[in-house]
């Protein structure tokens, strides 16, 4: 199943989890409250109680955790599909230049109609250099830096902090 359809399928539930709410709610709080449509006794403590109101219960609360489940599923799935988009912009860059701002990734976002701030672009590249989106990479005031540049002439990982490459000797501009 595609990820737009996954993301239909959670909306349709969420939807589907507010109407039984919201009929549930009308049922057991609107006009038609305390009407007894099915009154039983209970052979315990022979107290009559209301079928429907019980039912009613049950239905707004199968009717809230469907809502819940689905509205928490779409919101992962949205942060996956961000995610992705910033992976697919910066690791080109990252692999190329060996460095990419955090300017440069909002402006590449933008560019496919996705919009972050700062604040939340800073925890989703947390999350996604924690997670492995990034090879041998840390933040660093504002930019995405990988550790670990492959060398120009030779192409053989040289590490940020060298200034030549151990394995051909060329010197590394910064």
């Amino acid at each position: 199943m595609s990820e737009r359809t996954k993301g239909h399928v959670y909306g349709i539930v969420a939807l589907t989890g507010f109407i039984i709410c919201f009929f549930a709610a009308l049922a057991l709080f609107g006009p038609f409250a305390g009407f007894k449509l099915i009154e039983s006794v209970d052979p315990a403590d022979n107290q009559p109680f209301n079928t429907a109101e019980i039912s009613m219960t049950i239905m707004f609360a199968i009717g809230i955790a469907m809502t819940a489940m689905a509205a928490g599923a779409s919101i992962r799935l949205a942060a996956k599909g961000i995610k992705k988009n910033i992976s697919d912009f910066a690791n080109p860059i990252l692999k190329s230049k060996g460095k990419v701002s955090f300017i440069e990734i909002s402006k590449g976002l933008e560019a496919k109609k996705f919009k972050l701030n700062n604040v939340m672009l800073k925890k989703y590249l947390d999350e996604m250099v924690e997670e492995g989106f990034f090879e041998d990479t840390r933040i660093d005031k504002g930019w995405l830096v990988r550790d670990v540049m492959p060398c120009p002439y030779c192409g053989k990982p040289v590490p940020s902090a060298d200034k030549k490459c151990p394995n051909c000797g060329a010197t590394i501009k910064k």
